[in-house]
């Protein structure tokens, strides 16, 4: 087999393992309430709930209470009636695919940012690419456009003609493409990391401040497994 399948089987094989590391440590961390009756709840300011509805466009619906005679909004998880197990693997997906997401969106901004800047700072504007003007434009390719001083020497202001650290970084690539494919790898790996431990110690803290019982998932799901009966959630009412 070449050597070239090889390298990419080695760094499919460890990601794949650093995914799974990620998301065993996530669903680790992940808590989930109990009220008075045994219900399970699930904390909507919680870390796991914001990043599944960020990550699947989870959104409020309304239906019809025929005693209230009248439409209510609820969670997008009680409108499906997602269980327990439903909830489990969602959650274990999320890092994989928010990870997606946002790669392909951070490469699409940088090569909006590459191609833009050079033409823009020659004018004294830069580009800065953003969610929320792509969404308010309707437009892929949009960015908005910040004005910016450079120093002058006399009435003759000095603008730079070159956009530094993406430049030095194809150079880089270009000219040492597997020490900094090496150094790319290794700073991913202590990101999730870093990303991984401050998720424990954020959702440790919230447990700490909870005033109801908290749960882990993986356990209460590994239980439902054994019984063959899969819960239904809901999500805690915020006041």
């Amino acid at each position: 087999m070449p050597a070239f399948v090889w390298s990419v089987l080695y760094y499919l094989g460890l990601f794949a393992g650093i995914y799974i590391l990620a998301a065993v440590g996530f669903l680790l961390s992940t808590r989930l309430e109990k009220d008075e009756d045994g219900q399970l709840l699930i904390d909507p300011e919680s870390l796991h709930y914001r990043a599944c509805k960020k990550c699947y466009g989870w959104k409020m619906h309304e239906i019809f209470q025929t005693h209230a005679r009248d439409y209510v909004k609820v969670n997008h998880i009680e409108y499906y009636q997602i269980g327990l197990c439903g909830y489990f693997w969602r959650v274990f997906w999320t890092p994989l695919l928010l990870l997606i997401v946002y790669t392909i969106l951070g490469a699409w901004q940088t090569v909006k940012t590459v191609v833009y800047a050079p033409f823009m700072l020659i004018f004294g504007y830069y580009p800065w690419p953003t969610i929320e003007v792509m969404k308010r434009e309707r437009d892929l390719f949009a960015v908005e456009v910040k004005q910016i001083s450079f120093p002058r020497v006399g009435k003759l202001e000095l603008k730079p003609y070159l956009v530094v650290f993406p430049a030095l970084y194809g150079w880089l690539l270009w000219s040492y493409p597997q020490t900094t494919l090496q150094c790319t790898l290794f700073t991913f790996v202590v990101a999730l990391f870093a990303a991984v431990i401050f998720a424990i110690v954020t959702v440790k803290e919230k447990v700490d401040e909870s005033e109801n019982p908290r749960v882990m998932l993986a356990r209460e799901y590994v239980k439902s497994a054994k019984r063959g009966i899969c819960p239904l959630l809901k999500v805690k009412t915020q006041s």
